[in-house]
């Protein structure tokens, strides 16, 4: 596909050099790059001699402003598509022509455009300005908003069909050329959401104090001779948004996206409700921000893990933050502190976890970016939680309030919220209204496939004929099933199977639903449980177990059984959210009842007695792990919800 490149010039020796080089390195095989030249007085054409020895076409000679220029090298062009570089403008990178030729191939489409920077003239990696239209549509014309001109691509057609820009505009003729191919032609067009091109201030557009005033009159008489009704508040008001974008640092990320439109050195921020959890299931998602450069911060609440993540080389921030608090002074200050610490971190990404965090990580950050539009937030709904699992009345008191807070918190720019498994999506976009566009489907955090392993042959032979050992490990909770897993264990004692039944974990202080220590010890003393309380080698663990159980009410995705399977485990678990992701019922384990004690029982007997049956799904259940749930690409794509969060929130579009 042929490109046609327009550049047009006045006077323009001391930055021609950077646009004939920009051009002369893109790795497009046919571009047809034309200068036009408004009769400059200075070493321009030279320069072009020179340095151009790409250029197909110069010519040079009067014009009543740029408009008119962009229309000579229009009627010069032969490309199917052209594009307009201004002098001292650059590209991005030296694929920026290839990147807009692919979504040409698409027949239908007429116009491209993408984002561009605004920089110093002296230094094109400082960023003074970013420009960005993501979710652009002709209506946002009537506010005087419209794509970036200079990343603009046309296939030539179209100007044949509704001609080239008009003349008697002196700063908006791009403005009414936009109003009248998109809002009046209704021209098909697409959005890059990527950086093409690198824009010098300094130009006419930019420079003088008059400049914005004029460009209202012309916005209004483009919408007016189009019939665009708007008015002048509406238009005024896009100066304000200009200057925000602008003037308050919102910026500053613009300099720092390499050529493959990645944003590199993001300071992210994790927060959860424990310190454990930061360590158990997100270690390896800091591990990676950490090796691609980027600066991860982790805040949670005070614990002994909190030392284990620093002797990792993190930096940690212990939150003033009570797990069971319900004091409204007490959870204000949490948000502000929160705020505060967002604010002097100069945070990028704030990732919450757990609800607690994600309501008021969403709050801080919503309130820090009242002066930009930095942090995003990342939300990781990992469960519903006591306040949705429970039928306790405290729960349902405060169900009503948390959908509320969920609702305000999570929507609205620079937000997205992770789910693990499809009624959790569903639930947070048929209930709680969150748009589709700012979910992300994740299958939990991942497991290290290099850690958790299978026994190996001559181990499974070695545990032939030993006594069949059972395992919940869990935080010990009544909605984790642990009611039901002791009524098992009870109902097995009765019926005569020599069942070894394990508990792992302790019970979590925490949450409302915690099984009392006291339950625990005298469940030991009854002979029916053996009670290990908290591990920390799961691995090791795993090697001696023959079945993993889970019998909760409600799980995000449990990491647990994904560990267990990638150990090469069987599974009972229960047919309710998040569990029913890991197994297929009959292939990597069996599902049952929740709530239902007798049930998990004959789930165990069915697969205790049947080391064969026991094997085949244990060898099913490693083959989903490493296919679902690898944490490498767990992590990856969850990075990538970062970067994309980002890239759609930078500056309102403009």
């Amino acid at each position: 596909m042929k490109i046609s490149i327009i550049t047009a010039v006045l006077n323009g020796s001391r930055v021609i050099g950077n646009t004939l080089r920009s051009v002369r390195t893109q790795d497009h095989p046919d571009i047809e790059h034309i200068i036009v030249d408004g009769a400059s007085t200075d070493d321009t054409l030279q320069i072009v001699q020179r340095e151009g020895t790409h250029v197909a076409k110069v010519v040079s000679a009067r014009d009543s402003g740029v408009y008119e220029a962009l229309n000579r090298g229009i009627a010069l062009a032969t490309g199917e598509v052209v594009l307009c570089l201004h002098a001292g403008d650059i590209y991005q990178h030296s694929s920026v022509i290839s990147r807009v030729a692919r979504e040409f191939v698409d027949p239908a489409l007429g116009m491209v455009f993408a984002e561009l920077v605004m920089t110093d003239p002296e230094d094109f990696g400082k960023v003074y300005r970013h420009y960005v239209t993501p979710g652009f549509s002709p209506e946002d014309f009537v506010r005087g908003l419209m794509p970036a001109h200079p990343t603009l691509a046309v296939r030539r057609s179209i100007y044949e069909k509704f001609g080239g820009y008009d003349p008697s505009f002196r700063v908006a003729g791009d403005f009414e050329f936009f109003v009248r191919t998109m809002r009046v032609g209704r021209v098909p067009y697409r959005y890059i959401p990527e950086v093409l091109v690198r824009m010098p201030l300094g130009g006419l557009s930019n420079r003088r104090w008059w400049v914005p005033i004029n460009t209202t009159f012309e916005l209004r008489r483009s919408c007016r001779r189009h019939g665009v009704s708007t008015s002048w508040l509406r238009l005024l008001f896009r100066i304000v948004v200009k200057w925000r974008t602008s003037v308050l640092g919102q910026d500053a990320l613009a300099s720092r996206i390499d050529e493959e439109g990645r944003i590199q050195r993001m300071r992210v921020l994790l927060f959860a409700n424990t310190e454990w959890y930061l360590y158990n299931f997100r270690r390896s998602l800091a591990h990676r921000l950490r090796a691609e450069g980027h600066e991860v911060i982790l805040c949670a609440p005070s614990g002994p893990y909190v030392a284990k993540l620093e002797e990792l080389g993190f930096r940690c921030y212990v939150a003033p933050m009570g797990r069971r608090s319900l004091n409204p002074l007490r959870e204000l200050r949490l948000v502000i502190w929160l705020f505060r610490l967002l604010r002097r971190e100069r945070i990028e990404v704030v990732h919450g976890f757990t609800i607690k965090c994600v309501v008021y990580a969403s709050l801080a950050g919503r309130l820090a970016a009242l002066r930009s539009s930095l942090p995003v937030r990342v939300n990781s709904v990992t469960g519903m939680g006591y306040v949705f699992s429970s039928d306790d009345l405290s729960a349902r008191l405060l169900r009503p309030l948390v959908k509320a807070l969920f609702r305000f918190s999570l929507s609205g720019t620079g937000s997205n919220i992770i789910l693990q498994n499809r009624d959790d999506l569903e639930f947070f976009m048929s209930t709680i209204g969150i748009a589709a566009k700012r979910t992300t489907l994740i299958a939990g955090s991942g497991v290290d496939l290099q850690r958790f392993l299978p026994l190996t042959p001559d181990e499974l032979t070695a545990r032939q004929g030993a006594r069949v050992r059972v395992l919940l490990a869990a935080r010990l909770l009544w909605d984790k099933g642990v009611g039901e897993f002791i009524e098992a264990a009870r109902t097995l004692r009765a019926a005569g199977k020599d069942f070894e039944l394990l508990l792992a974990g302790t019970p979590d202080t925490g949450n409302p639903a915690a099984v009392p220590e006291a339950d625990v010890r005298s469940w030991v003393a009854e002979g029916i449980v053996t009670w290990l309380g908290h591990v920390d080698d799961m691995p090791s663990l795993f090697r001696t177990i023959d079945i993993v159980v889970l019998p909760s009410y409600r799980e995000g995705l449990p990491k647990t059984l994904i560990e267990a399977a990638a150990c090469g485990l069987p599974l009972i678990t229960t047919d309710v959210p998040g569990c029913r992701e890991v197994i297929t019922d009959g292939v990597e384990g069996l599902l049952i009842p929740a709530r239902d004690g007798r049930a998990l029982a004959r789930a165990i007997v069915q697969l205790g007695d049947d080391p064969t049956l026991r094997r085949r799904q244990g060898e099913a259940a490693r083959r989903r792990a490493v296919a679902e749930f690898d944490d490498r690409s767990v992590n990856a794509r969850t990075v990538d919800v970062y970067q994309r969060t980002l890239l759609a929130s930078r500056p309102t579009r403009q």
